[in-house]
Parts: structure tokens; sequence; C-alpha cells
């Protein structure tokens, strides 16, 4: 015998349906994707090309995983841009997801794509925390249009990043260290630490490290921020 199982019931005083919160969350989950799955190419790449237009370069890696996981894979759109998927998860020091994607990601295009290969490249580099490497893959490649603005921001963000963790791993550091961690020369690595408010011994060639948290607190801590990562934006432009 087959029997009907039926999820919502029509109360007796009522023309109104009462759905079972399961149905409820189904059906809005079929319609959302219903709705993005009739989405053209063009649309996708017109929703896409907004974030890269406002520099929203942080929500790159949630657009993606939205649309991944509503069409049910990558491979819902003929030219999914693997090369701005992976990048949003490494601005995002999201290094797992980035590592999970690349092996997601068919053979045949990743083969195909110098630009991905580098991108993988410098996602190796990123979680052995292998800083000339790093700084190498991010210099020494050619970035598409589509990415380029993405990986200076990527830039930016990393060297922020290490600004932070060096403020609380050391209390002194050397230049030569400070250069290396930064990806930058001696003497723009002197500029851009002397902004942050870190004082240089000039017989030692230490740098004496300000406090992260100390920075937090001062009121001009953020601009300060701020004018030094313009400063190397300008400088390496």
């Amino acid at each position: 015998h087959t029997k009907t199982l039926s999820t919502c019931r029509k109360p007796a005083v009522s023309s109104v349906y009462l759905c079972n919160p399961i149905t409820i969350f189904i059906n809005e989950y079929r319609n959302k994707r219903q709705i993005i799955v009739a989405m053209s190419g063009e649309e996708f790449f017109t929703h896409l090309q907004a974030i890269i237009n406002a520099r929203d370069y942080q929500n790159l890696s949630p657009f993606f995983e939205q649309y991944e996981l509503t069409l049910g894979g990558t491979t819902a759109l003929p030219e999914w841009p693997y090369n701005l998927h992976i990048l949003g998860f490494l601005i995002n020091n999201d290094l797992d997801n980035a590592r999970f994607l690349w092996k997601r990601i068919p053979k045949h295009i990743s083969d195909a794509n110098p630009e991905l290969q580098a991108f993988w490249r410098l996602t190796q580099a990123m979680w052995t925390r292998d800083s000339p490497t790093m700084y190498t893959c991010l210099h020494s490649n050619q970035w598409s249009v589509a990415c380029s603005g993405a990986v200076a921001f990527l830039t930016e963000t990393i060297r922020k990043r290490t600004m932070a963790l060096l403020s609380k791993a050391y209390t002194t550091v050397s230049v030569a260290d400070s250069a290396n961690f930064l990806g930058l020369t001696e003497e723009l690595t002197l500029k851009f630490v002397e902004l942050a408010g870190w004082q240089l011994d000039v017989a030692s060639k230490m740098l004496t490290v300000k406090n992260a948290e100390e920075e937090q607190q001062a009121t001009t801590g953020y601009k300060q921020l701020q004018q030094l990562t313009e400063y190397v934006v300008h400088l390496e432009g």
C-alpha cells in the first residue's frame, strides 16, 4: 500500500494551511535555488563585477560560497572564476578552504591556467609562512585585470596582519628581519614601521616594537595604519 505523507494540515476553523517548519525550509531553499539557477551567466558576473568595483574584496568568498552551495557545485557555470574564488579565501586568511577548493578544481582547468597555478603557489607559501616566496608570488606575476585590485588588497592585508603579529611576538626585531617579514626593502621597511611608532636604534639596526594593544588605544592608531599602507602602495606603484 502506498501512503501519502503530508506535512501540511488544514484546520477546521481556518482556511490557512499550517506547514511543518521542515517543509517551509525546503520550499524556501528550492525557490531560492530555482531563482539563482535561472540567472544567466551574465547576471552572475554582473553581481561579481559589482563586488570588484566596490573593492568589497572581503565578500568575495562568501559570494562564491553562497552560489556554489545553491547551485550544487562550481560546475554549474561553464566558466567558474576559480582565480577570484581562491583569492577571496586568501584575503580572508581562510587557507583551509583555499586548499579544499584547489582539490575540487578539475585538473584540465588548473593545468591550463597559469594565474590559478600562481595563486596555488601563493596559498602554499602562506600555509608554510614562507614570507620570501609569498611576496615573490605577489610581486612577480602579471595579474589579470579582474584580479589585480584584489591582489593589491591582499598584499596590504598581509602586511597589516604581519605588523600585528610582530608587535605581539617581539619587543625588538632587526631591520633585516622586519624587511623579510614585510616583503620590503630595508629603506621602505624603516619608513613603514616608523609611521607605526616603532623606534630605530641606528647603531644596532634594531627596532623597538610598539605594542599592538597600545597602538589600538591611541586615537590616531587607525589613521597611522592607513597612512603607512597608502604610503607603501604609492611607492610600489
